[in-house]
């Protein structure tokens, strides 16, 4: 999550960062995307858009600008609490759904 979230994962290709998505799980499908842009001091999140409502108009919406040191700070305690949750769960219990 961290990676995500900090940009990390973002393309030439695909220079913007989902961060919201359909319910069904796949990133693709129907994202919130925003551009992350990082300086010493900041993180901003802006130039919103949906690619598949590309006549919606984002123009008000943010840009949204974070500290640089709490918005570090919040990726970590994010991704460790993720870790957390993570270990907490014993997969290997759960049975096994059944091959009709």
């Amino acid at each position: 999550m961290a990676d995500h979230l900090s940009g990390e994962l973002t393309s030439v290709a695909v220079p913007k960062t989902a961060l919201l998505a359909c319910e069904c799980g796949i990133e693709g499908c129907w994202p919130l995307l925003a551009a992350i842009t990082f300086t010493e001091d900041s993180v901003v999140w802006d130039r919103f858009e949906q690619p598949f409502r590309r006549t919606r108009d984002y123009a008000g919406f943010g840009p949204f600008r974070f500290e640089r040191e709490r918005y570090d700070r919040a990726l970590l305690e994010l991704s460790e609490a993720i870790r957390d949750s993570c270990e907490s769960h014993d997969f290997r219990d759960r049975q096994r759904p059944k091959v009709l």
